[in-house]
């Protein structure tokens, strides 16, 4: 008789965050497409839209000195602006007033996010 205590399945927020960015990337610019993709992602895990508007203390502030993963736990995994897409956004990229961010985490931290910076 083996004495194994555990999990059948283990998830890793970051490596399967990373596992369905990757397939976004192919997506189209204009919307996230919700398929089958996403159904191993940890129970409760979602993505949000979220539109800055242009008196938003979000513009002109880098990712960096935002703080929002630090905050609230979400990751900015796109920014949309009127004139270009950014795909898995750097740090230093700054948030532009009107884009649209799609920030990704759990409800809890999708809460934390509007809470903060709604």
């Amino acid at each position: 008789m083996n004495d194994y205590a555990g999990a059948d399945r283990v998830f890793c927020l970051s490596i399967e965050a990373g596992r369905v960015l990757g397939k976004m990337i192919t997506f189209s610019e204009n919307h996230v497409e919700y398929s089958e993709e996403f159904s191993t992602l940890p129970k409760g895990s979602t993505f949000h839209s979220y539109e800055v508007p242009g008196n938003s203390p979000l513009v002109g502030k880098s990712l960096n000195k935002l703080g929002i993963r630090r905050k609230t736990g979400c990751m900015v995994v796109r920014i949309q602006t009127a004139s270009k897409l950014i795909r898995l956004p750097r740090g230093e990229d700054v948030i532009e007033p009107l884009s649209t961010l799609l920030v990704f985490g759990s409800a809890e931290n999708i809460k934390e996010f509007k809470e903060v910076f709604e």
